[in-house]
Order: C-alpha cells, then sequence, then structure tokens
C-alpha cells in the first residue's frame, strides 16, 4: 500500500495498485481539520469510525485538543 493525501477530502487513503485496493481511513492530520471545520461553522460535535481501533488514542487525543 501507498499513502496519498486527498486534497479535496482532506483525507489520507491507502492504495495497493498490484491488487487494486483502497481503504480510506482518519488520521491525526484529518481529525484536526475536521476539528476546524466544526469550531469555525459552530457544529455540536465531530466522530470518528472505529474508536476501537485506536487502542492508544492518537486520535482522541486530537479531537480533546482541537475540538472547542
Amino acid at each position: 500500500f501507498v499513502r496519498y493525501w486527498d486534497d479535496a477530502a482532506k483525507s489520507p487513503y491507502l492504495f495497493n495498485a498490484e491488487n487494486n485496493q483502497l481503504v480510506v481511513y482518519d488520521d491525526e492530520s484529518s481529525l484536526k481539520l475536521k476539528c476546524e471545520y466544526v469550531n469555525d461553522n459552530g457544529l455540536a460535535g465531530i466522530m470518528f469510525w472505529q474508536y476501537a481501533s485506536d487502542p492508544k488514542e492518537y486520535l482522541l487525543d486530537v479531537v480533546n485538543e482541537h475540538l472547542d
């Protein structure tokens, strides 16, 4: 897999050209941008998929740090 960044979606993704497989996910950078969007637009909250897949709470730490 090779990591790419979709600037329109402000999100990373992985692509394996050999198997034609695509994986889309959130990381710390994309969640920080989502938090900024929520704060800038007066929205009520944020979510990310599969909290259980973040056992070291890297994503939760970003949300706690950047969400007003």
